[in-house]
């Protein structure tokens, strides 16, 4: 079963989906998955994380497999954090959280979303109407 966030802009229009998972993408790109997300202050942040880090290593002159090993777990981290870094870009966007939903496919949670939300507003009808 798959999860996602469903957020949609604050002045009306489509809303648009976030799956909470492991982002290869983010884990394999890492920087440029930020700019292609434009997640600029995300990507400002891992920027000057990369230059201290660097800095700190020449300094301490580490082996190269410890460089490796630094990177690699800086790329596990935003690939396990990139749906975060996605929804908070989202709300800095004017979008707002208004559903989450389980599904097996996309398909199934945007059906079963869109039924929630025709509910809500047919019983908001009804209570105005009473």
């Amino acid at each position: 079963m798959a999860v996602y966030t469903v957020h949609a802009p604050t002045g009306g229009g489509d809303a648009l989906l976030v799956r909470e998972q492991f982002s290869w993408p983010a884990f394999v790109f890492g920087p440029f998955w930020l700019a292609w997300r434009r997640l600029w202050l995300g990507l400002a942040l891992w920027l000057a994380a990369a230059v201290l880090v660097g800095l700190g290593l020449w300094v301490l002159r580490l082996s190269s497999d410890a460089v490796a090993f630094i990177i690699l777990l800086a790329h596990a981290f935003l690939g396990l954090e990139a749906a975060g870094l996605a929804r908070d870009g989202l709300t800095r966007r004017g979008y707002r959280l208004v559903d989450v939903v389980v599904g097996d496919r996309r398909e199934d949670v945007e059906t079963l979303f869109f039924r929630r939300r025709s509910r809500a507003i047919a019983n908001s009808f009804a209570r105005d109407v009473a």
